[in-house]
């Protein structure tokens, strides 16, 4: 006999918790422990280690607060624990700030409740269930040309970007470009700009995150 999964349910929106709820509940391999429609109490759950939890199910706009945060904490306090995120959120900041926070899936609300049922199984047993617009972004994500689309900068900004974070001087940038010192200042602060940063060491480490290219 295969073990129960437990399962808790993070959504807002009544229609579709109870959707979600009775998907869950259909399935005799799984078991709904709580149904929660806010942050707090979700987290009040997830922080209760006497109480079972195998796979999370969460949304990302709530009343209270944001999903991820949710999933950050039960990455940190049940690393065991699957967390899928349900949303109607495609864009890319979401999609990845859920994913470094932990998440093993990423479903959209386009999905039916069964299809999010048949994303848990995959999950528990090693995959990383996403939705089709969500997998193209995350595939997209990592082709060089998609740079300037995530960040506005120009080939020669990002080619300076990245000497620079590979320990280049200004000095010797302005040399193996072939052009002025000056122009390289001008292209430091059009870079640091559009990255929302004021220093080297913060560009460099947006320029990681961002996998703008590979260190």
């Amino acid at each position: 006999m295969n073990p129960v999964t437990s399962v808790l349910v993070l959504e807002d929106t009544a229609p579709i918790r109870l959707g979600v709820c009775e998907a869950v509940a259909a399935h005799a391999e799984l078991d709904l422990v709580a149904a929660c429609e806010t942050v707090r109490h979700a987290l009040d759950y997830i922080e209760d280690l006497s109480q079972p939890l195998d796979v999370a199910i969460i949304d990302l706009s709530l009343p209270d607060g944001h999903g991820t945060d949710v999933v950050a904490r039960l990455t940190e306090v049940r690393p065991n624990c699957v967390s899928l995120v349900f949303t109607v959120l495609a864009d890319e900041a979401s999609i990845f700030s859920a994913l470094r926070a932990g998440a093993r899936g990423y479903i959209l609300k386009e999905a039916s409740p069964e299809e999010l049922v048949e994303s848990i199984f995959h999950a528990e047993t090693g995959g990383a269930p996403m939705s089709p617009e969500v997998a193209r972004r995350v595939v997209e994500s990592f082709r060089p040309d998609s740079v300037a689309e995530r960040t506005g900068l120009t080939p020669r900004e990002r080619e300076i970007l990245e000497l620079l974070c590979h320990g280049t001087s200004y000095s010797e940038v302005a040399d193996m470009l072939h052009i002025g010192r000056g122009t390289v200042h001008t292209h430091v602060k059009n870079i640091y700009r559009k990255l929302d940063v004021s220093s080297k060491a913060e560009a460099t480490k947006v320029a990681i995150q961002r996998r703008l290219f590979i260190p």
